[in-house]
């Protein structure tokens, strides 16, 4: 799953697994004796406008929620981060920080063996994009944004379900619409109000490909990225 592209195409508004708890290592790891990383490169945007400089990106490992690798944006919310592989592949995820917004996990692909880029998306009031889309946001719950791929591009008329939660589409205007049932091109789905644990997300490739499912952990006031393939 190529969750290095995951939102490479969000224009508009803009969980760990379970066994990954409190981050470990609260200072950046050192560098690895062998030298073998994998760089990972990406934009930080909220409204698919870049943010200034400062937030804090965090690569913490998915099994133990230690910290792998850290870094402070620059301007345009531009950020590059070495992470020690020792030639192995990383299972792991993002923790962005960015003062004025939500704290953003942006799962990277599963099994993770080279350099990516990624688009991170961030948002400043989650109940407003709730609202706005015709549902709620609930204190004590989470969000997930999540984009199906098909054949390394976002992918229309697919469908997203989690165990709890409302699950939104995008609009012409490329902002969450809850009346809408399928993905459009942009292969973006929004799950609002999802009760906080671990969160299995899956879908639908129109009416016969199932896609492949992303265990997540969801937490309060935080939005979880995550891409899905077949």
């Amino acid at each position: 799953m190529m969750l290095a592209r995951v939102l490479n195409n969000v224009v508009g508004l803009s969980m760990a697994v379970s066994g990954c708890g409190a981050v470990t290592s609260p200072d950046a790891p050192d560098a690895p004796l062998d030298g073998l990383t994998i760089q990972i490169t990406g934009t930080i945007a909220e409204a698919g406008r870049p943010i200034a400089a400062g937030a804090t990106v965090d690569v913490i490992q998915i099994s133990s929620g230690r910290k792998l690798a850290t870094t402070i944006s620059r301007p345009a919310g531009m950020f590059s981060v070495a992470v020690p592989s020792h030639g192995m592949p990383v299972d792991a995820y993002l923790d962005v920080t960015s003062p004025g917004h939500l704290d953003t996990h942006v799962y990277l692909e599963p099994q993770l063996g080279s350099d990516r880029d990624v688009y991170v998306s961030v948002i400043s009031d989650l109940q407003q994009l709730a609202r706005a889309a015709g549902t709620q946001q609930p204190a004590g719950t989470g969000a997930i944004l999540a984009q199906v791929f098909k054949n390394n591009y976002p992918a229309a008329g697919a469908t997203v379900s989690a165990p709890f939660g409302t699950v939104c589409y995008t609009n012409s205007l490329l902002s969450p619409d809850c009346t809408r049932s399928a993905t459009a091109s942009d292969g973006l789905a929004w799950i609002f109000a999802v009760p906080l644990g671990t969160a299995v997300v899956s879908g639908q490739l129109g009416e016969t490909t199932p896609l492949q499912s992303r265990q997540v952990s969801v937490r309060d006031n935080v939005l979880v990225q995550v891409g899905l393939e077949p």
